[in-house]
C-alpha cells in the first residue's frame, strides 16, 4: 500500500497543493502534479465552485511538460 508523506496524507488544497509539489503533466484541463517527498502523484481539475478538486492518481497519463521548459 502507497506510503504517504504528512503533506500528501492530508491532502493537497487550493491551487498549489503543497510545497512539495511540482507539475508533472497536463490532461486536458487538469494538471497532474508529483511530490518530491513521496513520490504521490495528484491531479487537480477545476471544480464548479471555481476552486479546484484533488485526487490521487497514477502518472501515466497526460503530456509531459519539456525538460528546461
Amino acid at each position: 500500500m502507497k506510503q504517504f508523506c504528512g503533506k500528501c496524507h492530508a491532502g493537497p488544497s487550493d491551487i498549489g497543493g503543497h510545497e512539495d509539489l511540482y507539475v508533472h503533466s497536463f490532461v486536458g484541463p487538469s494538471v497532474v502534479l508529483k511530490c518530491r517527498t513521496c513520490d504521490t502523484f495528484w491531479t487537480r481539475k477545476p471544480a464548479k465552485d471555481h476552486s479546484f478538486e484533488w485526487v490521487a492518481s497514477t502518472g501515466t497519463q497526460g503530456i509531459l511538460v519539456p525538460f528546461g521548459a
